[in-house]
């Protein structure tokens, strides 16, 4: 019987029959006293809890092996190695035992080869998991002592301090940067931003090492209570002991601030000052609720901020550009790492990288708009050669579809062919006599389910390889005319909002629109599953002067030729959007 062994220590410092080593050697012990029993593989998942299955490697890959039929037998010492979480101890179980896999409980004499085996494993898996709930109040015990006694968490890279022995010891550049920095903010002459610029220009240097800094890095440092010497607990916490994720603590007032035994970098008054000064500089809002939150916090946002990319990969904020005479309020966007580092005429006036800062400029929205009508109005224009192109483009990606069909058909045959040799090594085993009747009815159920699903998989692809016959460009040249339809007036945000997947301003002068055909509805093309990553022109036109006169004019407003400069648009498609 091809048998293989899991094995599973939970940190790196377990003793005598815990230690990886000694239960390696037990195992090669317990092996030698079933003659049946061939060890073709060993899993070991080191330093990892139990209580996730997700996050044990090794254990996932046992079960990959396991489905393709690499073994008949798991043998592991105890439940409490297998797994703490009684749902993943039994799904598992009942997951092998259905491909024909059993697991044996050396340590708790549990076999689920046996008619008793998941009863007897449900209790000793609630008594794990219950196990793992003591740890973890055992654990939160620890850690309130651990505030008592002022030990430091995390890593202790932070700016200003090095970590010996277990406190913090200023080191003198870097704390130099930390006062530098709450004394210009604490003066309430300078906001973020220009604290940014003074460290640019100062050329100081970050925590990692380097010369880069943003508004959201110096926040972070000024709402830091280190600086003042204090130890801030309960920023996370774990959400239970069986996901064990640590999530956020948003609410401020529950922190926990108890006094260091490291020297402070700052005056508790100067950084209490510096708090009242962020508090009042924070806009918020009253919500439906009655709750106070922060500005934008939960606000919806603009169709053009989720479409929205900019070429150094940062997305875009909205904000307001200006009010009209009719009082109408006139948007902008933004991109937000541009917001968050220095400006580009102040890199420029001291001698600095301009890369350091985005060169992408603010786009306002009439410009989206004006560029929203001339994409449909171009696209459907020439659609003789839009539709051509279209189809050249949906070409290419059934031939790509076709070459995963026809492997994932021969890795499926693979499979078929395999689960059936298993089967006709179990009815021989039968017939010498190896193994009994009710068990070769037992392991043939399975395997007879895991054959049907694998049948049932190449049908499916079958029906795909019917199903994708010729493409009708009836198909394409309808959606331009339900397109040209919807843009005879404005482009509503609606039609923005279902046919273009992401506009690029790739220079301030050039914008690339990416637009979504939904192509899934012509002959049941599944585009997301191409590999072709390129961008796919369709169409490149230029907005000049009068275009962009003409289109304010119909909304009765007035544009300057000094104010203008003429907009290049690239449109496409990409076969696989990446998000």
């Amino acid at each position: 019987m091809r048998a293989v062994v899991y094995a599973r220590v939970s940190t790196e410092h377990e003793a005598q029959i815990n230690a990886l080593e000694n239960q390696l050697e037990w195992y090669k012990i317990e092996a030698s006293r079933h003659s049946d029993w061939e060890i073709t593989e060993v899993y070991v998942d080191q330093g990892i809890t139990g209580t996730q299955a997700q996050k044990r490697p090794e254990f996932l890959r046992m079960m990959e092996d396991a489905r393709k039929g690499k073994f008949d037998l798991i043998i592991t010492r105890e439940v409490s190695r297998f797994a703490r979480n009684t749902v993943d101890a039994l799904s598992y179980t009942r997951e092998l035992k259905a491909m024909g896999v059993n697991v044996f409980f050396i340590n708790d004499g549990i076999n689920t080869a046996t008619n008793d085996g998941e009863l007897r494993l449900t209790i000793m898996s609630s008594m794990a998991q219950d196990e793992s709930r003591k740890i973890s109040e055992r654990v939160k015990a620890g850690q309130k002592i651990s505030r008592e006694k002022h030990v430091l968490y995390g890593s202790g890279n932070i700016l200003g301090y090095r970590r010996e022995n277990g406190t913090y010891i200023p080191d003198p550049d870097q704390a130099e940067t930390v006062r530098l920095i709450f004394q210009m903010y604490s003066d309430g002459e300078k906001g973020l931003t220009k604290i940014v610029n003074e460290l640019y220009r100062l050329g100081r240097l970050d925590a990692g090492g380097h010369v880069s800094w943003d508004a959201s890095k110096v926040s972070r440092v000024l709402h830091n209570a280190t600086y003042k010497g204090c130890i801030c607990y309960n920023k996370s916490h774990s959400d239970g002991y069986l996901t064990q994720k640590r999530v956020k603590n948003l609410d401020e007032s529950s922190y926990v601030y108890v006094k260091g035994d490291f020297e402070p970098l700052v005056s508790e008054e100067m950084w209490d000052r510096c708090q009242q000064i962020l508090l009042a500089r924070s806009a918020r809002v009253i919500d439906e609720n009655a709750k106070k939150h922060k500005y934008m916090r939960n606000t919806p946002k603009s169709v053009w901020t989720a479409k929205l990319r900019c070429s150094c990969g940062a997305g875009f904020i909205q904000f307001k550009w200006r009010v009209n005479r009719d009082g109408a309020v006139v948007h902008g966007f933004q991109c937000y790492r541009r917001t968050r580092r220095p400006s580009i005429s102040y890199l420029q006036e001291h001698g600095l990288d301009l890369g350091i800062s985005c060169q992408i400029k603010a786009i306002s929205e009439w410009k989206l708009n004006l560029m929203a009508s001339k994409v449909f109005q171009n696209l459907t224009f020439d659609k003789g050669k839009t539709v051509k192109e279209v189809y050249r483009i949906l070409n290419r990606c059934m031939a790509e579809e076709k070459t995963v069909r026809i492997s994932r058909k021969a890795m499926l045959e693979n499979s078929i062919a395999k689960q059936k040799e298993r089967l006709d090594r179990y009815i021989d085993l039968c017939a010498d006599g190896v193994i009994t009747k009710q068990e070769l009815m037992e392991r043939r159920k399975g395997l007879d389910e895991q054959i049907a699903e694998l049948q049932s998989q190449y049908e499916s692809i079958e029906q795909e390889d019917e199903r994708s016959g010729s493409i009708d460009m009836k198909l394409i040249s309808q959606k331009l005319d339900e397109w040209q339809k919807a843009a005879k007036t404005d482009v509503s945000r609606e039609l923005i909002n279902s046919c273009v997947a992401q506009i690029t301003p790739v220079s301030n002068e050039e914008f690339r629109w990416v637009l979504d055909f939904q192509l899934s509805e012509v002959k049941g093309i599944n585009m997301t599953s191409c590999t072709m990553d390129g961008f796919m022109e369709l169409a490149r036109f230029v907005i000049p002067f009068e275009d962009a006169k003409a289109f304010k004019a119909s909304r009765n407003q007035k544009i300057h030729r000094r104010d203008w400069t003429d907009l290049t648009v690239v449109v496409g498609i990409r076969s696989k959007i990446h998000p």
